[in-house]
């Protein structure tokens, strides 16, 4: 009976239960989407997205088109080859990737790249989704579950975290001498 008690009061954390989705989620292809996208044949040169948000992409057809702004107050920003790179850029950094990303430059191409990161992203939300429908009734924690599951889709899953009572520096203090 104690042993139920104590069971009982033990719940999964957001990220258990997430890496338990993305072990059942049985993806065909989990690279992060920066690497995904250099890895397109028609990625062809390197743009350098920052870490600053909010994006802007500009609305200047005439002096600016091809410029995304970023932060609040857009003081800085990057100069693409083409609108269609721009916008390839602007979703990229909407959805958190940021350093150097290898895109391709023409605009068509960028363009055709852009539909398929949103098909990809959408294919897999649908699969996060299902999977989290199936662990839990609670919509706070399957918000929660999607948006980690989505930031390890897109960014690339984070190493597991090591457990302190399994590390034997952990316990004296790694390099102090215990009285």
């Amino acid at each position: 009976m104690e042993q139920r008690a104590k069971s009982e009061n033990k719940r999964f954390s957001v990220h258990d239960l997430a890496a338990d989705i993305w072990d059942a989620a049985a993806l065909e292809d989990a690279t992060p989407l920066a690497e995904w996208v250099g890895q397109r044949p028609e990625s062809d040169s390197c743009a350098s997205i920052p870490e600053e948000r909010p994006v802007h992409l500009s609305n200047d057809v005439m002096f600016a088109p091809n410029t995304v702004y970023f932060g609040k107050e857009r003081k800085t920003f990057t100069d693409c080859p083409s609108r269609g790179q721009a916008e390839l850029v602007a979703r990229l950094a909407e959805l958190g990737v940021c350093g150097q990303v290898k895109l391709p430059c023409e605009h068509d191409a960028c363009c055709k790249l852009v539909d398929r990161v949103d098909a990809r992203l959408e294919k897999t939300r649908a699969r996060f989704r299902e999977l989290a429908e199936n662990r839990t009734s609670d919509e706070r924690v399957r918000e929660e579950l999607m948006e980690v599951l989505e930031r390890w889709f897109i960014l690339g899953r984070e190493p597991a975290m090591a457990d302190p009572a399994s590390d034997p520096d952990a316990e004296a203090g790694e390099g102090e001498e215990t009285p």
